[in-house]
């Protein structure tokens, strides 16, 4: 019951915060930034987490295992459709490495600042900071789009051929986030090979 009452407040924020970021509402600036970057996913995830509601709590989440496993495998397909060879023919190799090279870039800055600032205000496990400064690293890596999406009109028709690589590189920073969370996922030892082995 618990388990499927998660599973409707989940869909029901998924939708709630999918209006809010993707529909046209005028929303002050600092609102926009909230939603635009999906701060409002992590906020509403720490509610429901064993600190404050303890709605998703280590069983629920193992209960959750299988839609997590759908939906980030969804993720993965809905991000390979773009991969046409013939598309990407169309650009210089430059731009696959300056795509990489800033994923791995952010996922290192990212990492780096999350973790330094949990062990200097936390008291926390290291593992467990290793844990969140990955995810929030991952997730770090995928607000390309986000931050062209608050350029200015202006802005964007001066730099026509830096929009072009910047579009580019946003739709492509994609990839090294959904490997990390794809990895994560397959040795979690609740939802990895060996747990399956022990379930079958």
């Amino acid at each position: 019951m618990k388990l499927t009452f998660v599973l409707l407040i989940i869909i029901f924020l998924a939708f709630s915060g999918y209006h809010l970021t993707f529909r046209h509402f005028r929303l002050p600036l600092f609102a926009r930034i909230f939603y635009l970057t999906g701060t409002e996913f992590l906020v509403l995830g720490i509610l429901l987490g064993p600190q404050f509601l303890n709605l998703v709590d280590p069983e629920t989440q193992k209960g959750l295992a299988p839609l997590t496993a759908l939906l980030l495998g969804w993720i993965g397909l809905l991000f390979g459709f773009q991969f046409e060879i013939k598309k990407l023919q169309r650009f210089p190799i430059e731009y696959f490495f300056g795509a990489i090279l800033e994923g791995l870039m952010t996922l290192a800055l990212v990492f780096t600042g999350v973790y330094l600032s949990l062990a200097i205000c936390c008291d926390i496990p290291s593992s467990f900071m290793m844990v969140v400064a990955v995810a929030l690293s991952a997730v770090g890596g995928c607000t390309a789009q986000t931050g062209l999406a608050f350029l200015s009109p202006d802005r964007i028709a001066k730099g026509q051929n830096t929009m072009k690589l910047l579009r580019f590189i946003s739709s492509i920073d994609g990839l090294i986030p959904l490997l990390i969370f794809g990895l994560c996922f397959f040795y979690n030892p609740s939802t990895g090979p060996d747990e399956s082995r022990k379930r079958s």
